[in-house]
């Protein structure tokens, strides 16, 4: 390889020149090789002047790829000069990014000066990705935005000031016109995506003016937010109503702030959020809040407001545990009730609330729930809590209500506890005070009870003879078989086993006399209403055994038809005997007055689930169509002699003991009286 030629020697002005230049400058001859650089290029790529000459260009600069060496070269053979950006490892061995101009001097030698641009790069990148995610923003959110130039508008309000008006608020509510004025100085400069969705505009075009959208009533809102930007305050927010494109209004959260930077050049983003529908929302919630305190304070009923945040804090953790009845837990935690009391809160209580419990002020009510102390008040609040444990938002019971004074009153008490005031943590009470209904229905109560025994003494009216017969005969032979007993005494030799057989026939007899009295004492006796286990199936074998003899007499043949199942109810059995007494009796009198040749009465009984249900049967003339609706009407009855009272005094008391008592005829002849009882609880 040939020698290459010694390199051309600088002038010593070019020389000095280059010592004062902020560019990092290179020169190299032809053959590439360097033959000088200055202090700037020193510090950019860290190597010093007299060690780099004669060494290869490249090896400082580094090499350019094939086909930046091509253009770099016919530039150069072009013109004379090539620029452009390349990258090159610095001082520190990090890449740079340099804008580099090459250029062929008269001198036959090469100037490479080089200027760092890295970070003015790094902040143009940071800068465009801040503008294109600003533009993703401005039209991706779900706000209406308002790319807004103000400059003109508040030119030509400084314009005023300096005309002398000193207040602007008054002027501008003095002069309207002059707003729309302002308004047309305004120059949107773009509105995104949203604002044409909520406003009803097709294209940027639409949004030239912004005077269509705003009312004469929200004039005063663009007005301080101008004179707030022009005063540098940070921002401006308000609720305004604002029109759309079809000229209907709606209620919007409209939103600017003023940063430094912008506000010079009059460049204001200005943000509308439509609260049309929370504002009506809101407005609804209210009306719906002034109508429930109206209720709660003027209501003649006593309402009691209560904080439950701690007892559902309590719910919480008894779930985590596994407690799924409440009422269990309770049972093997009898000092649940007590600690539920302590926090539960009542936060509020009406005057009603304050009249009911006798109390003197609000604060004796307030706090927790200590006042709840008698065992039947003890009790409502164990089956209200067990409702609300239980996801029930309701809950209603009959109870006696403890007063603070000491006193009880009976109210009918009821939770309020829907699933949004749940999640509240709010529960409302309400007290009724049924004083007066208890005391009507104690009287209509004492009022059935002297109606059931009227109509059972008139039954035994009706029933004399038969109940003489009944009593004479036990009475009969007790005489007769005394007699026997006093012949075989006086004679010398007594036959103790015939006296012992006597004697004890008579006592049968004297039983059953017993009974018989026993039986009617029952039916006439003022007894009060008393529960008890009460088997259907033995009442109705006694009632047809105390029905026997006019049974026998009409030659009515009576079946009983038990089942397998216990026909056991709960209730009062006197009273329960009286309706089966009275159905069978209306039976055999209608068997009676008939032509019937083989009359039959059929009682059927049988338990089905939580029901006992009494069929009783007659194949009679039955239930004449016309009276069907009425046969348990008071004072209704279809015998001439008849009060009327019977088969009302029946329904009553079956009412009375939770059941129903329907009539039917049925297709074959005859009538039907079905009794449905509650199967009596374990």
């Amino acid at each position: 390889m040939a020698a290459l030629p010694d390199p051309t020697p600088l002038p010593p002005l070019l020389t000095s020149l280059l010592q004062g230049l902020n560019d990092a400058v290179v020169l190299y001859d032809e053959a590439g090789r360097l033959l000088t650089l200055n202090p700037a290029a020193e510090r950019l790529y860290g190597i010093v002047a007299d060690a780099a000459q004669g060494r290869m260009a490249t090896d400082v600069l580094g090499p350019h790829d094939e086909a930046a060496r091509k253009e770099i070269d016919g530039a150069l053979a072009a013109g004379g000069m090539w620029r452009g950006e390349v990258h090159r490892r610095g001082a520190e061995g990090t890449t740079l990014t340099l804008e580099v101009s090459i250029s062929r001097p008269d001198g036959g030698f090469l100037m490479d000066a080089a200027r760092d641009v890295t970070a003015a790069r790094a902040t143009q990148t940071t800068l465009e990705d801040l503008t294109v995610r600003n533009t993703n923003l401005f039209h991706a959110l779900a706000v209406s935005f308002w790319d807004m130039d103000f400059r003109a508008a508040a030119m030509a309000v400084r314009q005023k000031m300096a005309e002398g008006v000193t207040d602007m608020a008054a002027y501008f509510a003095a002069n309207p016109d002059y707003v729309r004025w302002l308004q047309r100085q305004v120059r949107v400069i773009a509105v995104n995506q949203r604002t044409m969705e909520l406003f009803g505009g097709r294209e940027q075009s639409d949004f030239a003016d912004i005077r269509p959208y705003w009312p004469d009533e929200s004039l005063v809102h663009f007005t301080t937010g101008l004179l707030r930007g022009m005063r540098r305050d940070p921002s401006y927010v308000a609720e305004v109503r604002l029109a759309r494109v079809d000229g209907t209004t709606f209620e919007c959260l409209f939103t600017t702030a003023f940063p430094s930077e912008t506000v010079p050049s009059g460049r204001v983003i200005i943000g509308v959020i439509d609260i049309d529908d929370q504002k009506k929302a809101l407005a609804e919630l209210a009306r719906s809040e002034n109508r429930l305190r109206t209720l709660f304070e003027a209501s003649g009923v006593a309402f009691f407001r209560f904080d439950t945040t701690a007892i559902n804090r309590t719910y919480a953790a008894l779930r985590e545990q596994g407690v799924v009845d409440l009422g269990a837990y309770i049972d093997q935690n009898p000092d649940f009730l007590e600690q539920a009391k302590a926090a539960i809160l009542c936060v509020d209580a009406n005057a009603s609330a304050l009249t009911l419990m006798r109390a003197t002020s609000k604060d004796a009510l307030l706090g927790p729930i200590r006042w709840v102390t008698t065992p039947h008040h003890m009790r409502g609040l164990r089956e209200s809590m067990t409702a609300s444990f239980g996801g029930h938002s309701t809950y209603q019971g009959e109870h006696l209500i403890g007063r603070l004074d000491g006193s009880l009153v009976p109210c009918l008490w009821f939770n309020v506890v829907p699933p949004e005031l749940r999640s509240q943590n709010i529960a409302y009470v309400g007290l009724i005070d049924i004083s007066r209904q208890e005391a009507a229905r104690s009287a209509m109560q004492a009022m059935q009870a002297e109606l059931a025994h009227a109509a059972r003494v008139a039954i035994l009216g009706e029933l004399t003879a038969s109940l003489a017969h009944e009593v004479a005969q036990p009475l009969s032979a007790i005489s007769s078989r005394g007699e026997a007993v006093k012949r075989w005494l006086s004679r010398d030799v007594v036959d103790v086993p015939v006296v012992r057989d006597l004697v004890g026939k008579i006592m049968d007899s004297v039983d059953r006399a017993t009974a018989i009295v026993s039986r009617i004492r029952d039916m006439a006796v003022r007894a009060p209403f008393q529960t008890e286990p009460v088997d259907i199936a033995k009442l109705a074998r006694d009632t047809v055994a105390f029905l026997s003899h006019e049974l026998e007499h009409a030659r009515v043949a009576v079946c009983i038809d038990a089942g397998k199942a216990p026909c056991v109810v709960e209730g009062d059995r006197v009273q329960l005997q009286q309706v089966v007494f009275n159905i069978l009796l209306n039976a055999h009198q209608a068997l009676v007055q008939s032509d019937t040749a083989d009359r039959a009465i059929t009682v059927t009984l049988r338990a089905d689930g939580d029901w006992v249900t009494a069929t009783i049967d007659d194949n009679g003339p039955g239930i004449p169509s016309g009276d069907l609706e009425r046969v348990f009407e008071s004072f209704h009855s279809t015998k001439s002699h008849g009060m009327g009272i019977g088969l009302s005094v029946c329904r009553s008391i079956v009412q009375r003991h939770g059941g129903q008592l329907s009539a039917s005829s049925l297709p074959a002849g005859g009538a039907r009286f079905q009794i449905r009882l509650p199967v009596a609880a374990d």
